[in-house]
């Protein structure tokens, strides 16, 4: 008999994964929201970026981001400035201290990731990953792009 229960099984790995990254990234004050939020930022240092972007990229509510920004600008990962063009937006940026434990997060969550999918071939991996974006697709249309993809470092559009 099929368990359809995907919802279940896909908590249950979201929660080991979680967990594994909170370890990792305990040492140096960040969450694991806070650690893959700030990879995506990391990642589009090339534009400005505001708090919109982070909602609509993560599929997150403005009070989830809110407090992730907060607290993130409190431990000195990023500085947020009032954009010039619009005094109702900051741009958020990463600072010194974030970008000298970029190389080191980004290691810690490929290594997390392929862990977990290290049992997969790559055609199951790739077949994975299609399937969780078309699932994606179905429940968070109004998401940007579900292609977030760790194990690459891919945090982009």
């Amino acid at each position: 008999m099929v368990d359809h229960f995907v919802l279940f099984k896909m908590r249950m790995i979201a929660n080991a994964g979680k967990r594994e990254i909170d370890k990792t990234t305990s040492s140096i004050g960040l969450t694991t929201a806070q650690s893959i939020i700030l990879g995506y930022i990391h990642n589009h240092s090339d534009r400005e970026l505001c708090q919109r972007d982070i909602e609509r990229k993560f599929n997150l509510k403005h009070p989830t981001v809110t407090g992730i920004m907060k607290r993130l600008e409190e431990k000195g990962f990023i500085k947020c400035v009032p954009s010039p063009k619009d005094r109702r937006f900051k741009i958020i940026s990463e600072t010194e201290k974030a970008l000298a434990l970029h190389e080191e997060i980004e290691t810690q969550l490929t290594n997390i990731n392929k862990r977990f999918t290290s049992i997969l071939s790559d055609e199951e991996l790739e077949c994975l990953e299609n399937l969780l974006n078309k699932i994606i697709d179905n429940v968070a249309p109004q998401s940007v792009n579900p292609d977030f993809i760790i194990d690459k470092g891919e945090y982009d559009d």
